[in-house]
């Protein structure tokens, strides 16, 4: 395993119910990873969503759904980060949602593994 990336972020997470939230939120992602080198390997993503207090308070007890906050990730990172294959080269997903420190704190930590064998 080789580490392929490393980077947080920042922005609020946003799930598939907001329009205009998601897309800010899939903008700010993509602005952010622009930047970093595709991966074209089979890969193990990890990601720990940093969210804000009023995230658990409009969606109690937990926070947005976890699944929902993943689907923006992933379409934004498969026009950055998961170039030129796509989301289909993530053989391995750990994800995990938080509360953030404090508003500074807000967005996403992703780390990108390549996995030389399936």
């Amino acid at each position: 395993m080789n580490r392929l990336v490393d980077v947080f972020v920042f922005g609020v997470p946003s799930t598939t119910n907001n329009k205009a939230t998601r897309d800010a939120w899939k903008s700010a992602i993509r602005a952010q990873t622009a930047h970093l080198p595709g991966v074209q390997v089979p890969c193990r993503l990890r990601v720990v969503f940093q969210l804000s207090h009023e995230a658990f308070v409009t969606a109690p007890p937990y926070g947005s759904d976890l699944d929902n906050l993943l689907k923006p990730l992933m379409d934004a990172l498969g026009d950055t980060l998961l170039r030129p294959l796509g989301d289909e080269c993530v053989i391995e997903l750990h994800a995990t949602k938080r509360h953030a420190v404090d508003e500074s704190s807000v967005g996403v930590a992703i780390e990108i593994e390549g996995l030389s064998e399936i």
